[in-house]
């Protein structure tokens, strides 16, 4: 392993201007810092432009390489001075910021990969980066090009006005966040075979919400410090088939269906880890949920809605249905996609034993299991977490800092295990409506929010430790 040191050399600008604090003396040098929403909107415009679906059947090589080109014209500092590391047979990004020192480093990260888009559900066509109405209208403006997007501008203008960070800082983008994350994987497994253990990594999770937590008032910026495990699996039901004009009992879609059923309908057990503790107690205007039972803080959380019920126990969802070929013909084979999210405390030899049990009677067989455990949770104190709160007081000093557990998995789910701190935050503010946008139809970002979104990481940047 690699050894972590200060460095002593002293700190130059692109020019070879000397700097101090790592930010250059001239005043136009701090004056290039500033950055304007429209820039930003207009240079996401143009990311969202490119189809960058990581979908199996979508995937288009040529629109990632598109979308490369595209990120180097519009920032050209970035891809001058930094390092972009190798990342073998992935579109992924991964560019080396050398700071000062190497004794804290810090990944930043936003994806640039989406999911699919059918255009014909879109009041705007979600590939053309529309501006109007205030806002960027897209597909990825909120998962996850308009975090990117912020991420960049900020680099960019702390890069063209001489700023040397506190810290090494590697910048990474995956390409395959949206289905294997191999990218990330690939990512983490570089800095730990060249000895580098970040101080903190920060990805998407959660955003500036205020109609999230019913009962909280004022505006709240949710930080996961923990995500649930993320598994698929298949349910696979066998039968014998034949012509429909003859119909049997018990054919598979029939059993499938009643697995299906019963997957729907199961309810869980509870499992209230201290992360969803810590986030009930932070909410000031919260009555204090303390003194109950995790079954009586979970009935609580439930009656607020599904984004705060997912929150208390593994989840599964039914999300693909197959069988059959032909209209005439009793399907020999039906099988049934789930996606589950393993709570913290949880774990897939007991996910799999609980559903066995569940269908036990139905002959459906459990197959196809694969996916990650939920993620170590990091804590919501110390220096990591003052940074971070300091950065999103740079937003608004009024905004409540809540951690949380995240539902949905992320690609920081590969540096968990080796960094001492994994935030998952988006610093742009997002309505519910947004937020139902992600992965569904009309998604788009607030122009306004972008200009939070740049001060958000500027402010992380320039308030990195010293040494």
């Amino acid at each position: 392993m690699a050894h972590l040191h200060e460095r002593t050399a002293p700190s130059r600008g692109p020019a070879g201007a000397a700097v101090r604090g790592g930010v250059p003396d001239e005043t136009p040098g701090r004056h290039a810092m500033t950055t304007s929403s429209s820039r930003t909107a207009d240079r996401l415009a143009a990311l969202v432009r490119h189809r960058t679906v990581s979908d199996e059947l979508e995937r288009d090589e040529q629109e990632f390489a598109a979308f490369r080109r595209t990120l180097r014209r519009l920032y050209p500092h970035i891809h001058s001075s930094t390092r972009l590391v190798p990342l073998p047979e992935n579109d992924s990004l991964l560019f080396h910021w050398p700071g000062r020192s190497d004794r804290h480093p810090v990944v930043l990260m936003a994806h640039h990969d989406v999911v699919p888009a059918p255009p014909s559900t879109w009041h705007h066509e979600p590939f053309a980066g529309v501006l109007g109405e205030g806002m960027v209208h897209g597909r990825g403006t909120l998962d996850d090009k308009g975090a990117l997007a912020c991420l960049f501008d900020s680099v960019e203008d702390l890069i063209e006005a001489g700023h040397v960070p506190a810290q090494d800082i590697y910048l990474f983008s995956g390409a395959d966040e949206e289905t294997h994350g191999t990218g990330a994987r690939l990512a983490a497994g570089w800095l730990q075979s060249h000895g580098v253990r970040p101080w903190l990594v920060s990805d998407e999770g959660g955003a500036i919400v205020e109609d999230m937590i019913p009962g909280a008032r004022g505006a709240q910026a949710m930080v996961a410090v923990a995500e649930k495990g993320t598994v698929d699996l298949t349910l696979l039901a066998t039968g014998r088939g034949g012509h429909s004009s003859v119909p049997v009992t018990g054919s598979a879609i029939e059993r499938l269906a009643d697995a299906v059923s019963r997957v729907c309908r199961h309810d869980p057990a509870v499992r209230l880890d201290r992360t969803v503790r810590s986030m009930v107690q932070s909410l000031d205007n919260l009555p204090d949920l303390s003194h109950l039972s995790d079954a009586d803080v979970a009935d609580r959380l439930r009656s607020m809605g599904p984004e705060m019920a997912a929150l208390t126990a593994t989840t599964m969802a039914v999300t693909r249905l197959s069988a059959g070929h032909a209209d005439n013909v009793i399907a020999d084979r039906a099988t049934a996609s789930v996606n589950v999210r393993l709570a913290p405390g949880d774990d897939v030899d007991t996910l799999v034993a609980r559903l066995n049990d569940l269908l036990d009677d139905l002959g459906v067989d459990v197959h196809e299991v694969r996916g990650d455990p939920p993620s170590p949770s990091s804590p919501s104190h110390g220096p990591q977490w003052d940074l971070l709160q300091r950065a999103v007081a740079a937003i608004d000093p009024h905004l409540q800092v809540v951690p949380y557990l995240q539902s949905g998995s992320t690609d920081s789910r590969y540096f968990a295990d080796f960094a001492d701190a994994v935030h998952r935050f988006a610093p742009l503010r997002m309505s519910r409506r947004q937020r139902d946008s992600i992965h569904g139809i009309d998604e788009h970002v607030a122009i306004a929010s972008l200009a939070d979104g740049v001060s958000f990481y500027r402010a992380l940047i320039l308030g990195l430790p010293q040494r």
